[in-house]
């Protein structure tokens, strides 16, 4: 990958909403991405990269057990150019091909989230930019069918062995720039994608400083008032400033924005059940 570009991974994928962006976290906006070409960098949780292999393992061996048959393709590098500025990079988590030929692109998600397990398994809610990222890779792969399979991770009642609780599976097809999850058709489409990726291109392109992304109308709250570039933002509309102008602020204040923005983040704790009452 040409190390002049900026390179967009699909787990940042987000869609599209009129003129903006519906963000789930910060790194669904063009100004973090920007920020990131630049230099910034925040704190990735080792264990969050721990669990998801041991995720993608357990999944493996299981299907291969059901369906012995299947040939599992694990990691598969994703590459395509958008422009001459920006590129999509990333690894699909697998893909499976049939006896038959028919293949299905899979994303497993390993959460440790007590909230997430709440939202997206329990109350049947699949997260957008989940979706987002395997369309992506879909699109890439020429293969209309896809899995995303999500399970909550756990420690058992002695604290020695970490293991799936709970699980849901989500069943995905793009056909005529439509996106069905279980069937049924999907709030955004294929287009919705592809203008997220278009602004992120813009975002490389041209000297005026991107749109800030919107929320979406699940959410509680602005992915902005969690960025650490948040008031750098306000002041480059405040004083109306270009891209240039706003890069050299961030720039300029890069020690101190990753040293608040790595301090902040806590480690993952894994969530462990109360220990059963002893019986008498």
């Amino acid at each position: 990958m040409n190390d002049t570009k900026l390179t967009v991974g699909p787990s940042g994928a987000a869609f599209t909403t009129g003129n903006a962006i519906e963000a789930e976290s910060t790194s669904q906006c063009p100004r973090y991405w920007l920020a990131r070409k630049n230099g910034f960098r925040t704190k990735i949780d080792p264990l969050y990269g721990a669990i998801g292999e041991l995720s993608e393992a357990m999944f493996k061996t299981k299907h291969r057990k059901i369906h012995p048959d299947d040939t599992i393709e694990s990691q598969v590098p994703i590459e395509k150019d958008l422009s001459e500025h920006s590129a999509i990079f990333g690894y699909l988590d697998m893909i499976i091909t049939k006896p038959d030929g028919s293949k299905v692109v899979v994303e497993k998600k390993a959460h440790i989230s007590s909230n997430v397990r709440l939202e997206v398994i329990r109350k049947k809610q699949v997260k957008a930019s989940h979706v987002a990222q395997i369309v992506t890779y879909m699109i890439v792969t020429d293969i209309p069918n896809g899995q995303i399979v999500c399970g909550f991770y756990e420690l058992n009642y002695d604290c020695d062995k970490l293991h799936q609780s709970e699980g849901i599976t989500f069943d995905v097809e793009i056909g005529d720039r439509k996106i069905y999850i279980d069937g049924v058709e999907y709030k955004h489409t294929v287009t919705d994608l592809a203008k997220f990726y278009k602004f992120i291109d813009s975002a490389v392109k041209l000297d005026t400083l991107p749109n800030r992304p919107t929320k979406p109308t699940t959410s509680r709250s602005s992915v902005c008032t969690y960025c650490p570039l948040n008031n750098h933002c306000d002041e480059a509309e405040i004083r109306n400033l270009d891209k240039n102008a706003f890069l050299a602020l961030v720039k300029a204040d890069e020690d101190r924005l990753v040293e608040y923005e790595n301090g902040r983040r806590k480690e993952a704790i894994i969530f462990s059940p109360k220990r059963k009452p002893k019986e008498k």
